[in-house]
């Protein structure tokens, strides 16, 4: 491999290592906001339930 092919394959290792810390980041604030969701579903859930046996 000659200079240029090495610089070039260096350059691609770096931006596929960005790409995929975007992507755990992204995964990673996905995962929270439907824990986030998920605990709100529950006490929606709770509330409705709650209401029905006191009608």
């Amino acid at each position: 491999m000659s200079i240029l092919d090495t610089s070039i394959a260096l350059a691609s290792a770096a931006f596929t290592g960005a790409a995929a810390y975007g992507a755990w980041k992204a995964s990673s604030e996905a995962n929270k906001a439907a824990w986030n969701a998920n605990e709100t579903a529950a006490a929606v859930a709770q509330i409705e339930r709650d209401r029905w046996q006191k009608s």
